[in-house]
């Protein structure tokens, strides 16, 4: 018995540790105005509002502040932006984006009814 939970055991930490996620692609916050938005590759531990998706037609810089703009709009602080671009491609002739979902982050108390989206 204890020699097949020490194998289970093995097994099971080789198994977490190729297991991993694919980051967002290096984005630096940006500022609109007086909104700063930044693209995290998580959605945070602390609660939070979906505010909508959005996504860049490409990753030229036009296109990218298109996307942070629209974020500022909507009253989002973040992009949560799990995968890289390249993995946003639909055929291969296509050039990445980045794309993902505009959230608000709340205090640790919770998000109240007058943060909601408009």
């Amino acid at each position: 018995m204890r020699t097949g939970l020490s194998t289970l055991l093995v097994l099971g930490a080789w198994g977490c540790s190729t297991a991993h996620v694919s980051p967002s692609p290096p984005v630096a916050p940006r500022t609109v105005g007086n909104c700063t938005l930044e693209v995290i590759s998580l959605p945070p531990s602390t609660p939070y509002l979906v505010l909508g998706q959005g996504y860049s037609d490409d990753m030229s810089e036009p296109s990218v502040a298109a996307l942070f703009e629209k974020g500022c709009q909507l009253g989002a602080d973040a992009l949560v932006a799990p995968l890289p671009p390249r993995s946003m491609m639909g055929s291969p002739s296509e050039s990445p984006r980045l794309a993902g979902t505009f959230i608000r982050r709340c205090p640790a108390t919770g998000c109240s009814a007058s943060q909601a989206p408009h």
